[in-house]
Formats: structure tokens, sequence, C-alpha cells
């Protein structure tokens, strides 16, 4: 959320075309983008379990509602991590992510994608317990999973060439589960869109009213 007010929530982001933030953390359904949970990060203020990381803390937080249902659950690499796996899986919880190669316990053999000299389609997929780590060549996607059959493969369908010739190419289900449902922030912000708060404020209240709108937009946008 794009903040210009002068508070302690403000979050300062230089990747970002609007460098001072409000940064929220939410769930949201992967099917039609309805906003089930928000969390606002604090910064320094922010009470922190020890022995967790900041993702790990944050996805735990925003799911454990949902625990002991079987749902499946996607996030980027930010909050990958094995333990955060095994933590969901205890909880009767499947997940799926995006990971970094420099993260703890992840495999060794595939610290560096690229020495594995993968052609486009090709994939390596290695299980530790009921976590497996898959390395698959398109764009060199590399990947936590919990929700997927190792021993099964899939394909999928990409362009190549000038002409955009369809070609089918094999593909690890979890990256198709992965690029399926990853994304229900995004279709709930641009449902928000739709809806305009029509008010400018510098005072704390802009929190508030912003996070309201974004959860009251989802609920209208299906009842419309």
């Amino acid at each position: 959320m794009v903040s210009r007010g002068d508070f302690f929530l403000k979050q300062y982001l230089p990747g970002k075309p609007t460098k001072w933030w409000i940064k929220a953390w939410g769930v949201a359904d992967s099917v039609n983008g309805y906003f089930l949970k928000c969390n606002i990060y604090k910064g320094e203020k922010e009470i922190r379990q020890q022995d967790l990381l900041l993702g790990e803390q944050v996805v735990l937080q925003l799911t454990e509602n949902f625990w002991g249902k079987w749902h499946h659950i996607c996030f980027d690499n930010f909050f990958t991590s094995t333990n955060l796996m095994k933590m969901l899986l205890k909880k009767e919880t499947c997940s799926c992510g995006t990971t970094r190669t420099n993260r703890k316990n992840w495999s060794i053999e595939f610290r560096k994608p690229t020495v594995l000299k993968l052609k486009r389609g090709e994939f390596r997929k290695m299980q530790h317990e009921d976590v497996m780590a898959v390395v698959w060549q398109d764009k060199c996607v590399v990947l936590h999973s919990t929700n997927s059959d190792p021993r099964t493969d899939g394909s999928v369908t990409r362009k190549t060439g000038k002409e955009n010739t369809e070609i089918e190419f094999a593909c690890p289900p979890a990256i198709i589960r992965y690029t399926k449902n990853m994304g229900g922030l995004d279709v709930s912000d641009q449902k928000c869109e739709c809806y305009g708060v029509g008010l400018s404020s510098k005072k704390m209240v802009e929190i508030y009213i912003t996070v309201c709108h974004k959860c009251v937009s989802c609920e209208l946008f299906h009842l419309i």
C-alpha cells in the first residue's frame, strides 16, 4: 500500500516505483481472488519468534485458521523453506513454492542449477522425507513442494521460434500446480482497482481505510 504519511509503519522499498509503502502480508483464494486475511508488517516493532524466519512466521500466522483441512497453499521464494514445508505438513496442510537456492537444507546438488546443463523441458527431482525439490529448465525454475507425487510427470505447451510454433514439454506436476494456483493476491488487487477509495489522507486512518477497502471491494465484486 502506497503511503505518504509520517509514521513507523512506513517501509522504504528501493525496487518499487513509489519508494515508501506500508507493507502488508495477505492470503487470498487462488480461484476468485477472495481476500481471506491480512497482517500489517510493523518493521522493527514486529514481534518475532526467534526460532522462525520472518517468512515462515508470516505464513504460519496467516494460514493457522485453515490447518487440518488439507488445503494447498502456494507462496513465493521469500517465504519458502524446508522447515516451513514440514511444519505445514504436520498441520495437515500441503504447500508449494519457488525457493532460493541458498536456503538452509536445500539440496547441495541443486545449489547451482546452471551446472546441471538442462535443456528446455528437462528437470531433476529429489526428495527428502515428504519434501520434494525440483529444478525445471524453462526459465530455470527451482521449487519446493509437498503437494505432488514425485513419481508422476506432466506436460505444458510453449510457443517457440519466429512462427510461434506450439511444442509440448515435459513438466513436473508441482510446477503445473504452482503456476495454476499462484496469484490469488494479484487477482484480488485487480478486482480492487475497480473501486476507488476517493480519500487522500496522511494520517493513520489511511491504513485502516485501505485495508478495509481491499476486503470490502473483494466482497462487493462477488456480490455484483
